[in-house]
């Protein structure tokens, strides 16, 4: 190039030069480099040694990486630029794929809990540290300079004197090419706090040179997590207490209960027959009282010792396919007499006529009936309560709207704890065991579901069950087969026993 003219130009110049332009991002990069090599009178004027980079575009937006390279000379007093252009875009990828690798290992590396470093046995230099390494010998970056971490047993850390033999015997094994198990060994940091650890080297070979990669387990570290795994046994094992605890005084209460409500039946089926005198109507009264509290005596227990399996861990689902629609319509029609007692209408609807799935009828029948229970019980005469099911792709959702007298915002987040004073039902005189809807939601975690609750004050409730339809399977970790341990009468009978006025 003499005078900013072309004296000549090769074949590949004009395939890449004049076809492609410089990409609007390298423009004023581009135009400034140019300008100093333009106006350069010898070599060492040149932009950076008279190479640069940049990229370049063609029509159909095509980006190549280019290497510019220029050089000074001069003949006959005439100054001439010669510049060749190289395509470096293959080069670029895959530097590009190279610090995204390392990045990546970087990161991995980084986000291992043990310390790590990779060190030249020859040299005693460390040529790697991770993260975790810099936190337990407290390493800054002032510490490393221009990444240069030399001896760092002598710089940033230093082993005991009572380790210096189990270190050295370490070195021996790695070029041996055989690693170590771990070892105790204490170190000590650059402000001589010593470190307790745990270390294991192994040869690391690159380049036919044999490096040694350490791993350190700091045993604070150690022992926390044997703390932690020690606290989670024990928790275990209370939790596992506490679960038969339940159990076996639930069973218990189920003997003396079992005996007052086979004595009232026996009253009330003498009392049918005339066999007991009645004068004022009291007997039948008591009868009823009797009855109507042990009804509500052994839903608290079920509820207890269902809820403590479920707590625990131990509650098995008894899965079959069965008709999700005509379940819950036989549910919601089974409750329209305790309704209509109440002054309630009940109404069901469904998009979808038939859908067989797989599902535990006895969970199913608890979630649907403790929710419309709780519906029938809070809502005042006249109101109304809406069972409804809605299916799209594989969701089904049952939704159970009433127009009782609500909750109050600042207590729904609760609703589903166990033992709240909003759980707990108390309400004027209607009361709950405490356990009903944290149970409900517990069960219908275990179907895979998810429930969700809306409500204003005055305007009514709404609980929302959505379900998978292929969150269950039939196979042998479920218990299949039919629920039972009572009747459709008593369940319904037990389930519905807080309904009252």
């Amino acid at each position: 190039m003499k005078n900013n003219k072309y004296v000549n130009y090769s074949k590949s110049y004009e395939d890449i030069i004049l076809k492609y332009k410089v990409y609007d991002e390298d423009i004023e990069y581009f135009n400034k480099v140019i300008n100093i090599n333009y106006n350069a009178s010898n070599n060492d004027e040149l932009y950076d040694n008279g190479v640069f980079r940049y990229r370049s575009i063609d029509l159909d937006g095509n980006i190549i990486w280019l290497e510019c390279s220029t050089t000074i000379y001069y003949e006959r007093n005439k100054k001439y630029r010669v510049v060749s252009y190289s395509d470096i875009t293959y080069y670029v990828k895959s530097r590009e794929i190279i610090n995204q690798s390392k990045n990546i290992y970087q990161a991995l590396l980084d986000g291992i809990p043990e310390a790590i470093y990779l060190e030249d046995i020859e040299t005693n230099k460390y040529v790697y540290i991770n993260k975790k390494f810099k936190e337990m010998f407290s390493i800054d970056k002032d510490d490393l300079i221009d990444e240069d971490l030399g001896i760092c047993r002598e710089t940033l850390m230093s082993v005991h004197t009572d380790y210096d033999k189990v270190v050295k015997e370490n070195i021996d094994q790695v070029r041996k090419g055989k690693g170590s198990d771990y070892v105790n060994i204490k170190y000590l940091d650059k402000n001589n706090n010593i470190i307790d650890t745990q270390v294991a080297s192994i040869p690391f070979n690159i380049d036919k040179k044999t490096f040694k990669l350490t791993i350190i387990k700091d045993m604070n570290d150690i022992r926390k997590l044997e703390s932690l795994r020690k606290r989670i046994i024990e928790s275990e094992q209370r939790d596992s207490i506490k679960m038969k605890f339940f159990i076996n005084m639930s069973h218990e209460l189920k003997t003396p209960l079992n005996l007052i409500f086979t004595s009232a039946q026996l009253m009330e089926n003498l009392y049918n027959k005339n066999k007991i005198y009645d004068f004022n109507g009291n007997v039948r009264k008591h009868i009823d009282l009797t009855i109507q509290n042990s009804y509500r005596l052994i839903k608290i227990i079920n509820d207890l010792i269902d809820f403590t399996k479920m707590e625990s861990g131990f509650y098995k689902l008894r899965v079959e396919n069965k008709n999700i629609v005509t379940l819950v319509e036989d549910i919601t029609m089974s409750v329209v007499n305790y309704a209509s007692n109440n002054g309630l209408n009940i109404v069901f609807d469904t998009d979808v006529e038939d859908l067989v799935m797989p599902v535990d009828v006895n969970a199913i029948e608890r979630i649907v009936l403790n929710i419309l229970s709780n519906a029938i019980k809070f809502t005042n005469p006249g109101g109304d309560i809406y069972v409804n099911i809605t299916h799209e792709d594989s969701i089904v959702r049952i939704i159970i709207e009433d127009t009782g007298i609500g909750i109050p915002k600042d207590k729904l987040s609760y609703i589903f704890e166990r033992f709240n004073e909003i759980n707990k039902g108390y309400i004027g005189n209607v009361y709950g065991s405490g356990i009903g809807l944290s149970m409900v939601k517990s069960m219908v975690n275990l179907l895979g579901g998810d429930i969700e609750v809306e409500s204003e004050i005055n305007i009514g409730t709404k609980f929302t069950i959505t379900l998978n339809i292929n969150a269950l399977e039939l196979d042998k970790d479920y218990v299949k087969g039919e629920f039972n341990d009572i009747s459709n009468v008593e369940r319904l009978t037990i389930g519905m026993t807080d309904v009252y006025k």
